[in-house]
C-alpha cells in the first residue's frame, strides 16, 4: 500500500510591499515628470540666443533641462529617504530642536539642498555671458595681473546660504510628512498642484528676500576669509595667481545682486514645486486602477494582512488606510472578509478585527502608562477586551507620560533633573549634618549681624536663594526666548494618546472605521454569523477608549511652563480621534441596538455608548 502524499503547505501570501512599492514609484514617476517639465521652462530664460534652440527641447534646452533635473532630483531622493505619516510628537520645541538638530535626517536635509544649490548656481555660472564677469579668473586691465574674482565666490556663498535657509524651513515646517486625507479629493493631482500656486510664489518672495538681505552681511562677516581661502586653493591648481590671499574686492555689486534674486528665484521655486508635487501624488489613495491596491495578489486579504502588521510606519499606514477603503467604498472584496475561514492564525475576520483591536486599545495602554500602569511587553501585546475594565480615579502624573518605559531624558528635563539633584545633594548629603564648626557658625553668624540686615540675610538664604531662582526660571519661560522649553497642554496631550516620536492617529482613525464599518455590514454579509460574537467587545473596547481619553484630557494639569494656559482642553487632533469613536460607536448601537442582550451586552452598557455616540432619533429605541 503506498503512503499517502504529503500534504503541501499553502504558500505564503505576497508580502504588502510587493504592491506599495510599485504604487510608490508609479507616484514618484508623475511626480518627478512634474519636476522635469518645470526644469525645461526654467532652461528656457539660461538661453544666451537663438530664439528656436532656446526652447526646443531636443537641442541646449533639453540638456540643461537635464542638468536641471539634478537639482529637482535631489529633493525627490531626500523626501522618500525621510517620508512618514504621522505629525511629530515632541512636547515642546526644544525637544523638537534637540532629537533633530544633529540627527541624520538634518545633516541629509542640508545635503541634498546644498547639492541642488551647487548643481543649479554652477549651471548658472556656466550659462551666462562673459560680460556678466563671473568667470574664476578677474583678468583685470592690460597692465594688471589676472587675479581671483570675488564675484562668482559671494554667488555660490548667496546660493549656499539660501539651501540652508531652505533646509531651516524644509526640517520646522516638516516637509516629508504627508497628511493622509480625511476625504478624497475630487480634483486631479494636477489641479492640486495648480491651487499650491500662490502659495509657492509667496514662498519664493519671502526666502529669497530674507537672503538677499542678510546673506551679504554673514558673508563679510563670517565667510568671507574662508570662502576666499578654499576658492583660492582651488583657484591655484587651475591657473597661474599671485600668491596674495587677501580678498580683491567686488566690481558692480548691484548687477551680482540682480543676478542672484533671479536665479534664485527659478531654484527656490523649483524646490517649492517638487516638494508640493511630491506630496499630492504619495497622499493618493492606495488604489490601482480604480481597485484596491491588493487586488491583484493571488491571496489579496492574506498580502492586506500581511500589511496590517507591518512593523514599519509606511506599509502599516498605508494597509490600515486600504481597509478603510474596502470597508466604505468596495463591497465585493469587503464580502470577502467574512468567508475566509481557512487561514493560517485564524479566518480573516478574527485576524483582522484583532488587528485593529489591538491598536485601538493601544491608546488605553498608553494613557495606562502615563499614569503609572505596568505596561505591557514587547512580547505580550496587549489582547481585544473581554470586560469593560474601570476608568482610574488615580491623579495624573506629569512626569515621563510623553514616552515609552525608561528612554534618555530630554535637555529640557535633564536640566530639571539636574537642578533638583544639585540641591538635594547640597542639603541632603549622607553622613553630613553640617560640614562647618560651631565656632565658624558664630563668627559668621556675627559678621552677617554687623553687615546685613534681617531682611537681606533672609534674602541670601537657601529658602530665599530658591524662591529667587523660581521667579527667574518662571520670568524667563515667560518671554519670548523661552518659548521652546514651554510644555504646552496640546502637545502633551498628542503624544500620550498618538504615542512618540510620530503620530499614529492615521492608524487609530482608519483602524476604528474599517472595524466598526465591518461590524455594520456583517449583519447583512456574514452568512457565517462569526462576527456578531465579538459585537461586544468591539463595543466595550469603544466604550472604554472614549472614555479613558476623555478622562485623560479632563484631568491632566497643565505643565509648569505652560504659562499661557486659559483652561481649554480641546485638541484638535484628539477631538478628530473622538469623532470617528462616537461616529463608530454610533453606526454600531443603532444596528445591533435591538439585539444587545443576545450579543451579550448589558442595558447599562448600551446606555453609556448611546451618552457617548450621542442623541438622535434614530437611537430612541436603544435602551
Amino acid at each position: 500500500m503506498n503512503p499517502p502524499a504529503p500534504v503541501k503547505a499553502a504558500p505564503l501570501p505576497r508580502p504588502y510591499r510587493d504592491f506599495l512599492t510599485p504604487s510608490l514609484h508609479r507616484r514618484f514617476t508623475s511626480a518627478a515628470l512634474i519636476g522635469l517639465a518645470a526644469c525645461w521652462l526654467a532652461s528656457i530664460p539660461m538661453a544666451s540666443s537663438g530664439l528656436f534652440w532656446s526652447w526646443f527641447p531636443l537641442g541646449p534646452a533639453g540638456v540643461r533641462a537635464l542638468f536641471l533635473f539634478i537639482s529637482s532630483l535631489s529633493i525627490f531622493v531626500l523626501r522618500v529617504a525621510q517620508l512618514h505619516f504621522g505629525p511629530r510628537t515632541t512636547i515642546s520645541t526644544f525637544e523638537s530642536f534637540w532629537n533633530f538638530v544633529l540627527s541624520k535626517n538634518t545633516f541629509l536635509t542640508c545635503f541634498w539642498y546644498s547639492l541642488s544649490a551647487f548643481v543649479f548656481s554652477e549651471l548658472y555660472i556656466f550659462t551666462t555671458a562673459k560680460n556678466a564677469n563671473l568667470a574664476w579668473i578677474d583678468p583685470g586691465r592690460s597692465y594688471e595681473r589676472p587675479k581671483l574674482n570675488e564675484r562668482p565666490i559671494l554667488l555660490r556663498s548667496q546660493f549656499l546660504f539660501l539651501a540652508l535657509a531652505q533646509s531651516a524651513i524644509h526640517l520646522y515646517k516638516d516637509y516629508d510628512l504627508i497628511r493622509l486625507p480625511q476625504s478624497p479629493s475630487k480634483d486631479s493631482p494636477v489641479v492640486q498642484l495648480k491651487n499650491e500656486l500662490q502659495n509657492i510664489v509667496a514662498h519664493t518672495a519671502k526666502l529669497v528676500s530674507l537672503t538677499c538681505l542678510f546673506g551679504p552681511f554673514v558673508y563679510f562677516a563670517v565667510w568671507r576669509n574662508l570662502a576666499w581661502a578654499l576658492a583660492f586653493k582651488v583657484g591655484r591648481t587651475l591657473f597661474f595667481l599671485p600668491k596674495s590671499t587677501r580678498p580683491a574686492g567686488l566690481t558692480d555689486p548691484m548687477s551680482l545682486i540682480a543676478r542672484f534674486v533671479w536665479s534664485s528665484t527659478l531654484l527656490v521655486a523649483l524646490w517649492e514645486l517638487s516638494n508640493r508635487a511630491f506630496t499630492i501624488y504619495t497622499a493618493q489613495e492606495p488604489v490601482k486602477k480604480d481597485k484596491p491596491l491588493t487586488a491583484d495578489s493571488k491571496d489579496p486579504n492574506g498580502s492586506l494582512i500581511a500589511g496590517l502588521k507591518a512593523k514599519k510606519e509606511i506599509p502599516k499606514t498605508m494597509a490600515f488606510w486600504e481597509l478603510a477603503m474596502i470597508t466604505q467604498k468596495f463591497d465585493a472584496r469587503r464580502k470577502t472578509l467574512f468567508g475566509e475561514l481557512d487561514r493560517k492564525g485564524g479566518s480573516t475576520w478574527s485576524q483582522v478585527s484583532g488587528i485593529c483591536l489591538v491598536e485601538i486599545q493601544s491608546v488605553i495602554q498608553r494613557i495606562q502608562d502615563s499614569q503609572g500602569a505596568v505596561a505591557h511587553t514587547p512580547e505580550q501585546p496587549p489582547k481585544p477586551l473581554q470586560t469593560l475594565p474601570k476608568i482610574s480615579s488615580r491623579p495624573v502624573k506629569e512626569d515621563a507620560i510623553f514616552r515609552a518605559p525608561a528612554p534618555p531624558s530630554t535637555g529640557l528635563q535633564a536640566f530639571e533633573n539636574s537642578v533638583g539633584l544639585v540641591a538635594r545633594s547640597y542639603g541632603q548629603s549622607h553622613g553630613a549634618t553640617n560640614p562647618i564648626s560651631p565656632r565658624a557658625q558664630k563668627l559668621l553668624g556675627y559678621g552677617a549681624d554687623r553687615i546685613l540686615t534681617k531682611e537681606q540675610q533672609e534674602q541670601l538664604g537657601r529658602a530665599g536663594m530658591v524662591n529667587n531662582a523660581n521667579g527667574l526660571i518662571s520670568w524667563f519661560i515667560g518671554t519670548p526666548l523661552g518659548m521652546p522649553f514651554r510644555q504646552p497642554f496640546a502637545r502633551r496631550v498628542n503624544a500620550v494618546v498618538f504615542g512618540v516620536p510620530f503620530s499614529t492617529g492615521a492608524i487609530l482613525t482608519n483602524a476604528v472605521r474599517a472595524i466598526c464599518g465591518l461590524a455594520v455590514s456583517s449583519l447583512k454579509e456574514d452568512n457565517l454569523g462569526q462576527v456578531q460574537k465579538d459585537i461586544s467587545t468591539i463595543v466595550r473596547t469603544l466604550i472604554i477608549t472614549t472614555q479613558q481619553i476623555q478622562f485623560f484630557v479632563q484631568n491632566l494639569p497643565p505643565h509648569w511652563t505652560d504659562r499661557y494656559f486659559n483652561g481649554n482642553r480641546q485638541v484638535a487632533e484628539v477631538e478628530e480621534l473622538l469623532a470617528v469613536l462616537r461616529d463608530g460607536l454610533h453606526e454600531i448601537v443603532v444596528t445591533f441596538g435591538e439585539y444587545a442582550g443576545n450579543l451579550g451586552l448589558s442595558k447599562s452598557e448600551m446606555m453609556i455608548a448611546r451618552d457617548l455616540a450621542g442623541g438622535g432619533p434614530e437611537m430612541e429605541s436603544v435602551k
